[in-house]
């Protein structure tokens, strides 16, 4: 997976929510290389906790990614949504 900076994957997330779209944001951890999905759906941390060995990974400083799904309450579907 490849990593950006926090902010640039932020302002992508901002304009897919506006188009009704949830993002997650995905990390890799420092430690052990595990690829972590955040359960909170459109929110960006500084940190993540890695769900496989524990290790707090500093997200500024590492970059992240995230996935994309439609969001499931359609009254934000269509550009509808509010960032």
């Amino acid at each position: 997976m490849k990593l950006h900076p926090i902010n640039e994957c932020i302002e992508v997330a901002k304009s897919w929510r506006e188009q009704g779209l949830d993002t997650y944001q995905q990390f890799l951890c420092a430690k052990c290389g595990e690829k972590n999905t955040v359960e909170e759906k459109n929110t960006f941390f500084a940190e993540g906790r890695c769900g496989d060995c524990g290790y707090v990974t500093n997200l500024r400083k590492t970059g992240c990614n995230y996935m994309a799904s439609w969001s499931s309450e359609p009254e934000k579907r269509h550009g509808k949504a509010k960032a």
